[in-house]
């Protein structure tokens, strides 16, 4: 079985700005695949960064 390169993205985003949020998602996005990342893994509620 061979190797899986995983981009695990720690983003500092910002509340309720879900612009701003969606650009820095595609960014890093973009990042991880010049890396030849195969997954890519936001946490959850990234894009709005509400937070529980």
């Amino acid at each position: 079985m061979g190797k899986i390169k995983i981009a695990l993205l720690h983003l500092l985003p910002i509340a309720g700005d879900v612009e701003y949020n969606q650009k820095l998602i595609e960014q890093a996005i973009h990042i991880a695949s010049n890396k030849n990342a195969e997954w890519i893994i936001t946490p959850m509620c990234q894009r709005t960064s509400i937070q529980s």
